[in-house]
């Protein structure tokens, strides 16, 4: 009974949030991740790729992972029984000791995005997820139906919660890049998109307000999915991705909720205790969750 009063207040606090703010979080999210912008985050921002996370809320790094995805390609692999239950969308494998070397590697090279990104949110940043996968093509790729995120959508998550979204190939448009509205043309995106909800809205609207994350083989993209919305584009044949969950959380309550050894922060080990702190359910949890971060950022600036 209490799961299911809650799906109700969350489905009428996110429809508000989309008829008053054009966001589809809950209310609550949208407050939280407002005073998150105004009191947590650095109000000096240097670092060029930061300043155009920050405006736009997303950004291609200037980091590429070729080498390293060329180092274990050949090393991933499908498990059929998920093949058969989901041939649309199929996570990449790796054995134990393969992943740990392989996230060494994906940790070594984010290193100095993962600093600046501290210094911009004023609290630690953790690598929590690392998700391979390929995307095939689907021929009913209506309004209707909806296989694997190819509709425009807000991740209801805080803000703390963000995306790196590597190709695992070179993308280009007939193979489904992700589609991203930066934040300067969300009003016209609605508008245009006549934009109701996630099953609900104009898909031929302006295509010039969307951007889409077409390049090589390693290119990152790193952009904050609670905030802008997003779909999965369809490929023609397929698209191979990985998606890197980084989390935004004080590190001696972070240490005491996830998984630190590397072979499982591969998917879905943290999963949960990502939607247990990210997605938090009542005003007490977010509250909670903000003052933590207050009292982060205070003694992280005392400590530059």
């Amino acid at each position: 009974m209490k799961l299911g009063l809650h799906k109700i207040t969350n489905k009428i606090s996110t429809l508000f949030s989309l008829t008053v703010f054009n966001q589809r979080i809950p209310f609550s999210y949208v407050v939280f991740n407002f005073l998150y912008n105004k009191y947590l985050i650095s109000k000096k921002i240097e670092d060029k790729e930061i300043l155009n996370f920050h405006e736009s809320g997303f950004v291609k790094l200037n980091i590429n992972l070729s080498n390293e995805i060329d180092a274990y390609k050949d090393k991933f692999f499908f498990k059929d029984e998920e093949i058969k239950k989901r041939p649309e969308r199929v996570n990449f494998h790796l054995s134990d000791d393969d992943k740990d070397g392989f996230i060494k590697i994906i940790k070594k090279k984010l290193d100095p995005t993962l600093k600046k990104l501290e210094n911009y949110f004023n609290c630690d940043v953790f690598i929590s997820d690392v998700l391979p996968f390929r995307i095939y093509h689907v021929k009913d790729n209506g309004i209707d139906k909806e296989y694997y995120s190819n509709h425009y959508h807000q991740d209801a998550y805080l803000k703390i919660y963000n995306k790196i979204h590597i190709n695992l190939m070179d993308v280009e448009e007939k193979d489904g890049p992700l589609h991203i509205i930066p934040v300067k043309n969300k009003k016209k995106f609605f508008k245009s998109f006549n934009y109701k909800d996630r099953n609900n809205y104009n898909m031929y609207g302006d295509q010039s307000l969307v951007h889409k994350n077409v390049g090589k083989k390693g290119e990152c993209c790193l952009f904050s999915s609670s905030e802008i919305m997003h779909k999965a584009g369809v490929p023609n044949e397929h698209r191979d991705m990985m998606q890197i969950t980084i989390i935004t959380y004080p590190k001696k309550y972070y240490e005491n909720l996830f998984f630190l050894e590397n072979e499982k922060i591969f998917f879905p080990h943290n999963l949960n205790n990502i939607k247990k702190l990210a997605k938090p359910s009542g005003l007490i949890n977010v509250i909670k969750i903000f003052l933590r971060l207050i009292k982060k950022k205070r003694s992280f600036v005392n400590s530059k």
